[in-house]
């Protein structure tokens, strides 16, 4: 997962794929996407800014 997202990444490091994009490159479902990036997240691998994004 966290190399997906590194895939999707700018040279700053920002992300916005969409949840389903993730889940698509993955192969796993959009539900899966939410739980990774929630666990990365907490173990400090990722932060999430959603001001002015859609979820």
């Amino acid at each position: 997962m966290l190399v997906k997202l590194t895939h999707n990444a700018s040279d700053q490091g920002e992300c916005w794929p969409s949840y389903q994009h993730i889940a698509d490159e993955c192969e796993i479902g959009r539900s899966s996407v939410k739980l990774h990036i929630r666990e990365l997240e907490k173990a400090g691998f990722l932060r999430r800014d959603t001001a002015g994004r859609a979820n």
